[in-house]
């Protein structure tokens, strides 16, 4: 608004409601320009500032909702990125929430009526550099109380893209049988520790609450997780594009009966054994990660010695009970992203499984985890190779 000042000047300002109740800007708290307020602004909950130093003090404005106790349910929750939930934009090792809708029974499954659904993350300012970037994203095709092990973007229904500040606004409209949903507030770089407030508005008639999946809540009894480095002399590349593929660390694993199993390989290693900085440091943006797995055969391998390679055998659409060379079982995309996430059906028999860099010669931290319903456990293999496998 415009106001004219004592010498007859225009100034322009703006109207602001102190909720400081008088521990504000006793500068303009004190001006006589409050003094042409109208009636019902002229109180000590308001007062005007120069449109100027307001620009200088602030850089963005927020438009906050009206919500009606009558119409709108207002869910508040506190959460934290630390430790291994201080993750990059596509882990799933970010804090994840469920909006589970109570009031869409089976009778409103095939409703399409859309409800409106309005989400604010306001991060911790940080005690010292600028804040963080980070984002939000809704996902759907979840299993009730258990965690989002993949984000595929097919089961997104909204994004708020990461920002570089301390508050993040998202609104989408959510239908019945999309119920429940997963909310995954993420930072844009990995390691960037700080607690966050989420607050989520919803329908009243939507009946909805808000539950904070535990990060052990998978939906398989057992996590299995190593970390190691992967040193320049040992990096040999993808498999099977580069010949020196097998240089990289190689791990044996033996599945009991046939089962489901998920296996993860992230950037970064979550292991205490690594005390300096090669545990946080993150490898470089433009190389891409990857994983490939063999099936050895049945029988119990020498868990001492590696796989050594001229070449390799075709995928075979079943694994042969009788072979004496390791068989191409899976083969995970090279993407740049925080992980590489793949769940694989496998038979009874011993495995080798080998994580790799798109290029040779770049060293990194990973870290690989095997979700599954049995006991699993990843064994570093070491050594002589086992077999010489060719062409």
């Amino acid at each position: 608004m415009e106001l004219e000042r004592k010498d007859g000047m225009i100034e322009r300002v703006v109207c602001i409601r102190d909720i400081w109740r008088g521990n504000g800007s006793r500068t303009w708290k004190d001006t006589s320009l409050s003094s042409n307020l109208s009636e019902s602004l002229r109180s000590s909950q308001y007062f005007v500032m120069s449109w100027n130093d307001f620009l200088s003090h602030w850089t963005s404005i927020h438009v906050g909702i009206i919500a009606r106790p009558s119409e709108w349910s207002c869910h508040r929750v506190q959460s934290e990125w630390f430790g291994i939930s201080a993750a990059s934009e596509s882990s799933l090792r970010s804090p994840q929430f469920q909006l589970v809708c109570r009031g869409h029974d089976k009778k409103d499954f095939y409703d399409n009526t859309s409800r409106f659904v309005h989400i604010m993350l306001t991060q911790r300012k940080p005690t010292r550099g600028e804040d963080a970037p980070m984002g939000c994203r809704v996902l759907e095709r979840c299993a009730p109380g258990y965690r989002k092990l993949q984000h595929f973007s097919r089961d997104k229904i909204a994004e708020r893209w990461p920002v570089q500040s301390r508050y993040l606004h998202l609104n989408f409209s959510l239908k019945a049988r999309q119920c429940p949903v997963t909310i995954v507030p993420y930072r844009m770089q990995a390691g960037r520790q700080n607690r966050f407030f989420m607050t989520v508005f919803t329908p009243k008639d939507s009946d909805a609450r808000i539950d904070s999946i535990p990060y052990d809540c998978t939906g398989y009894k057992h996590e299995r997780r190593v970390s190691g480095y992967i040193h320049e002399r040992e990096s040999g590349g993808s498999f099977p594009v580069h010949s020196t593929w097998h240089r990289n660390p190689q791990y044996s694993f033996h599945v009991q009966t046939s089962e489901r199993v998920v296996f993860i390989m992230e950037r970064r290693a979550y292991s205490s054994d690594l005390t300096d900085d090669r545990s946080h440091a993150l490898i470089s943006p433009t190389i891409s990660i990857g994983f490939v797995v063999f099936y050895v055969g049945r029988s119990r391998i020498d868990t001492s010695r590696s796989i050594e390679s001229e070449g390799y055998r075709s995928q075979l659409s079943y694994i042969p009970h009788d072979s004496t060379m390791p068989v191409v079982r899976h083969i995970s995309r090279l993407a740049n992203e925080g992980e590489i996430v793949d769940e694989l059906n496998l038979d009874a028999g011993h495995y080798i499984l080998i994580p790799a860099s798109s290029e040779p010669g770049f060293p990194f931290p990973f870290s690989l985890s095997a979700l599954s319903m049995s006991r699993i456990e990843l064994i570093k293999r070491v050594g002589e190779p086992i077999v010489r496998v060719s062409r």
